[in-house]
């Protein structure tokens, strides 16, 4: 279905299976179906936490789109699947780590993940409340995509790679004292 009247947001479309935004011509077979899952605070979309329709994409993947709202996960961190895209609409989809977490605010789910996708979204550490933890934490990815993001206040650093290939961050911006680095890569190679 193209376009839900609800949400403006298209249900399924298709994107490229390899690398959908930098330097890849896609033809016809990189393509297939992907679910998107909206999530709205004012409950308005599918779910009102992030976690929720993380947690019920299909096995196969897709992408979760976070309508502007504030978001503050009550169990954080928020854990990315396999083959998932956690998008919004740029500084108006706000997610900020929970007072006294001292954990990610984002990581992924376990070892040997591939093909995520994090864009478009203002992501907060919440240092002044919060002493350990990054803003976002990848572990053995294979092609982690960070594009579009506007990352404040992370308690250690803002984005943690390590042991990942074919890594690739552009356009964010950084507004943070992190006690240790902004970017921090490990093992990881990136463009």
């Amino acid at each position: 279905m193209w376009g839900d009247p609800k949400t403006k947001v298209p249900r399924r479309f298709s994107v490229p299976i390899d690398r959908p935004y930098f330097g890849h011509t896609p033809v016809k077979s990189d393509y297939l179906r992907v679910h998107t899952i909206v999530v709205a605070s004012d409950g308005s979309g599918d779910y009102e936490t992030i976690q929720d329709a993380l947690n019920n994409l299909p096995s196969s993947g897709g992408e979760v789109f976070v309508k502007e709202g504030n978001y503050t996960p009550d169990n954080p961190p928020i854990v990315l699947p396999e083959n998932s895209t956690l998008r919004g609409i740029g500084y108006g989809s706000y997610i900020k780590l929970k007072n006294s977490s001292d954990c990610n605010l984002i990581e992924n789910s376990g070892a040997a993940n591939e093909h995520l996708l994090i864009r478009d979204l203002r992501l907060d550490g919440n240092s002044s409340n919060n002493s350990s933890g990054n803003i976002i934490n990848l572990d053995s990815v294979t092609h982690p995509d960070l594009h579009f993001l506007e990352l404040d206040d992370a308690p250690v650093n803002a984005i943690k790679i390590i042991d990942s290939t074919d890594s690739a961050i552009s356009n964010c911006k950084i507004n943070t004292s992190a006690t240790d680095s902004l970017i921090y890569l490990d093992n990881a190679d990136y463009t």
